[in-house]
């Protein structure tokens, strides 16, 4: 897989864990967007700056 493609699929598996709205999905969530940020991936980047906040940390 691309590395383009696989941060996206990494940001939609967090864009899932995070729509659980419950503190294991954040956790969750977290880490995709984490490894997804590390492959250059800006949405990816925000959204951390969204779920963090939330308990994600």
């Amino acid at each position: 897989m691309m590395e383009k493609e696989r941060s996206d699929e990494l940001l939609n598996r967090g864009a899932k864990a995070y729509q659980s709205e419950t503190p294991e999905g954040f956790r969750t969530a977290v880490r995709y967007y984490l490894e997804s940020a590390s492959l250059g991936n800006g949405q990816a980047m925000t959204n951390l700056g969204y779920v963090i906040p939330m308990g994600g940390a």
